[in-house]
């Protein structure tokens, strides 16, 4: 273990290295840009504000707007409309969402809400938990492609998923919306929020009661799904050099779930997730020095009972702590250091009978990190960004990772081309290590460890109404951790390769129409397999498609009080344990009018096509369905 005042010298040390920084001075070029009206702002991507066009590394952004026109229900559904991106579900609501970003394993993506993480310390992997966040509150999603080790830590191997919640503003104001549809769904949102300059409040409840969707791809019963969702957001300033964040989050889930293939009446009959932040913010130096410290906790409960008897009801508990000591230093108009220290802890509890033996065990882990990164604006059109994180786990030592990046903007044509290179470092979790299901210890796993590059070049043309760019990529992931399910085995896998390219294309010809088109090529492949599980030498990684793209057109119509939007995914042959998925192409419609300016009335229908496929191997999709409802804002 390292001590908080090793801690402190290792942090002195680097601001020292860096303060050579503090001094320069930058000769700014006076050329004239292409400025957009008004640039999006990127938070995740380095820890500090940053307009979209200066960021090096590979982030999309997706806000309010688009999810409301596409009626998106949850963020598994946002995230399948992201090149890079790849989301598998076993079945229907509430089935578990796994998503894969850039060929990386699903749990090399960090999910963070309002600065949170959500993740689940019992599960294997320390998963993200996609599976029940809805989109009722969300102000706008953020994905960060690639190793974000540096910047985010063990969980941000492959990339991080940010979502922002909406924070109140102004009188208070609202809404509630109620929607019902095919199998048997009902779905209720409530939204409250507003504020002013010291005071600002956003409240939110969703409720979902789903009925006659069956997730095994055999004949058999149904798997109903209950979700109540709060999630809340308070903010506080009392003064000019302090502000105060409180955030809450909690769902509870009830969700029948079935095996592959197999419809076994297995349920899981609860999904209890409580989180909460603190986080006070201080402002020195007229504001030369941002300085938060950000508690939060997340706790997870999954209450289980297999009806095919392997397994009688077990209850796992994770529980995972952090603090966040995240300090801006504003050196001048165009170089920000960023540094900090963080503490994080992992507690699970097993407690559960099966045909090996009892267990009621609990384990924890824990681990120290100092991060230090420069940001700076050589000129107006060449930005750059350099990262180091220092970790240091008790049981795996110490590992040192790292980021550079830069973009820089052509002024002529306002090209702009980007180019990052990172490492990536993710521990084992507690239930790999202690509990993977086969009651025997697996002392002997190594972290994984990886190194991504990517390049990429985006340009506007027709006066900005239309924007095409792409991006290469490739990553190497090195003791690559696999689980088989069905031997119940975790180990070391070896060596894989990703790499490939993402592609997007936007057009906005007009204020009432727009397009977006993603296409995304990823190719994996196992290098050096270890052992006789999973994919081996020479073959792709599992569940990820070689090809997948998505397509949207939006038109607004009738002075803007309608819009319809027609959406389509695709995604081509997926290998998986025991099989291979079809490749598939669907089709969803979404559509809303105003009928007063508090009134809204809006229908979708989903696989308009009735398309049948596997999204996972072994698992049911949706027929062609329909849903309508209305909205009533206040």
């Amino acid at each position: 273990m390292v001590r908080f005042s090793t801690l402190s010298r290792y942090l002195l040390a680097s601001t020292l290295i860096a303060s050579p920084l503090f001094a320069q001075t930058t000769s700014e070029s006076e050329s004239e840009q292409t400025q957009s009206a008004r640039p999006q702002v990127i938070v995740t991507a380095t820890r500090i504000d940053t307009a979209q066009e200066n960021v090096g590394s590979s982030v999309t952004v997706i806000d309010s707007q688009q999810i409301q026109q596409r009626q998106d229900q949850d963020i598994a559904d946002v995230l399948s409309h992201v090149p890079g991106v790849h989301v598998r579900r076993s079945g229907g609501l509430g089935s578990q969402a796994t998503v894969f970003i850039r060929g990386a394993e699903s749990d090399h993506t960090l999910l963070r809400i309002d600065g949170i993480k959500l993740h689940d310390a019992s599960s294997i992997g320390n998963t993200a938990t996609f599976d029940y966040l809805t989109t009722t509150s969300i102000d706008r999603v953020e994905v960060l492609r690639g190793p974000q080790s540096s910047l985010y830590g063990s969980e941000a191997m492959g990339g991080l998923v940010n979502v922002s919640t909406k924070r109140g503003n102004g009188p208070i104001n609202g809404s509630y919306t109620i929607e019902t549809g095919s199998y048997q769904t009902t779905t209720q949102q409530l939204y409250i929020g507003g504020g002013d300059d010291s005071f600002n409040y956003s409240l939110s409840g969703t409720r979902i009661d789903a009925g006659n969707f069956s997730s095994a791809t055999t004949d058999g019963e149904d798997d109903p799904y209950r979700n109540a969702t709060f999630h809340g957001l308070i903010g506080v300033t009392p003064a000019d050099m302090f502000e105060l964040d409180l955030v809450f989050h909690f769902t509870k889930a009830d969700t029948e779930i079935d095996s592959t293939f197999y419809d076994t009446d297995a349920y899981q009959t609860i999904f209890e997730q409580f989180a909460f932040k603190v986080e006070p913010k201080f402002y020195f130096l007229d504001g030369q020095l941002e300085s938060k410290i950000a508690f939060s906790l997340n706790q997870v409960r999954r209450d289980t009972n297999d009806g095919a008897s392997t397994y009688l009801p077990s209850d796992f508990t994770g529980r995972n702590y952090e603090i966040d000591w995240q300090n801006q230093l504003f050196i001048n108009d165009k170089n920000t250091l960023v540094f900090g220290i963080a503490y994080n802890e992992d507690r699970g509890q097993f407690a559960y009978t099966s045909p090996f033996g009892n267990s009621d065990e609990t384990y924890t882990s824990h681990s120290y990190s100092l991060y230090i990164q420069d940001q700076w604006r050589i000129t107006n059109d060449l930005t750059v960004n350099a990262g180091l994180r220092f970790i240091d786990h008790e049981q795996y030592g110490s590992e040192v990772t790292y980021q550079l990046a830069g973009a820089y903007i052509l002024p002529s044509t306002h090209t702009i081309f980007r180019a990052s290179a990172g490492t990536g470092f993710k521990t084992p979790s507690i239930s790999e290590v202690y509990d993977s299901g086969s009651f025997v210890n697996n002392l002997n796993l190594e972290p994984e460890t990886s190194m991504g590059w990517d390049i990429g070049i985006e340009q506007p043309l027709l006066d900005e109404k239309l924007s095409i760019g792409a991006t290469f990529f490739q990553n190497t992931i090195d003791d690559l951790i696999f689980y088989d399910s069905t031997a119940m085995v975790v180990e070391n896998m070896g060596k894989a390769r990703t790499q490939g390219v993402e592609t997007f294309l936007q057009f906005k010809p007009a204020k009432d129409l727009a397009a977006t088109f993603n296409y995304t090529y990823t190719d994996s492949e196992v290098l050096d397999p270890n052992g006789s599980f999973g994919p081996q030498d020479g073959n792709r990684l599992w569940r990820r498609p070689l090809h997948s793209y998505s397509f949207d057109l939006t038109k607004q119509f009738l002075e803007n009080k309608a819009q319809a939007t027609l959406s389509l995914l695709g995604a081509s042959t997926r290998d998986d344990n025991g099989g291979k998925a079809d490749s598939y192409v669907i089709v969803n419609l979404a559509g809303s009018y105003k009928v007063t300016d508090n009134v809204e009335v809006f229908g979708r229908v989903i696989n308009l096509f009735n398309q049948q496929y596997q999204d996972l191997y072994g698992y049911n999709t949706a027929d062609a369905s329909a849903y309508a409802g209305v909205k009533i804002s206040f």
